[in-house]
């Protein structure tokens, strides 16, 4: 038989763990790993995109462009509307490492929505972005993986999750007779541009 003490210790100690259940903090903040690949003809292997620069702007929305590669490269962002510009990032990131391995990723830490997310490959004067929206809950890493794709010569979507891409804006191709050096990069004047994957699964 029970004891009415015991009982009601038991009891107690039921209700506090429900309650410490009931309060458990959720949240929407991650680190989000970006991973850089470069593709130099149709059809070639994947390598890695050496020297990929990733960071992140928080304009409040997407009315947002980035009207060059030099302004890519640069850290500018246009707003699509009032022409004002800004030329500081949120955030930069850093190198990421895989169990104290060297790789070409880069993380940063998003806390806030949307994340105008902008990943530039000098290498092949290309450069990529989205915007990306908080929406997975206690999910401490969030891997989105992009693919440079120099070969194609006009702006692309990359990524296979609808809704869910980067726009990506490669050099042009130089027209007959030209070098590469003579093309320039086209505008990414478009609203294609968003996420890759929200969880922690690669796409």
């Amino acid at each position: 038989m029970i004891r009415r003490g015991t009982y009601m210790g038991l009891l107690l100690l039921v209700v506090a763990v429900a309650a410490v259940g009931c309060f458990k903090k959720v949240t929407t903040d991650t680190t989000v790993v970006v991973k850089g690949y470069v593709q130099e003809e149709s059809g070639g292997p994947l390598l890695p995109a050496e020297g990929m620069e990733v960071y992140a702007y928080y304009p409040g929305d997407e009315n947002w462009d980035i009207l060059s590669y030099e302004d890519a490269l640069n850290r500018i962002i246009t707003n699509k509307t009032t022409g004002e510009q800004r030329t500081t990032p949120d955030v930069e990131s850093a190198p990421y490492a895989v169990e104290g391995s060297t790789n070409t990723y880069a993380s940063f830490f998003q806390n806030t929505s949307p994340a105008m997310v902008v990943a530039v490959y000098p290498a092949a004067k290309i450069y990529g972005y989205m915007f990306r929206y908080l929406v997975a809950e206690n999910l401490p890493t969030t891997y989105l993986t992009i693919v440079f794709r120099p070969w194609k010569g006009e702006p692309y979507a990359e990524g296979s999750k609808a809704g869910h891409k980067w726009y990506v804006v490669p050099a042009p191709l130089p027209a007959e007779g030209e070098t590469p050096d003579d093309a320039t990069p086209d505008s990414g004047a478009t609203d294609d541009g968003s996420t890759d994957v929200d969880s922690g699964e690669n796409i």
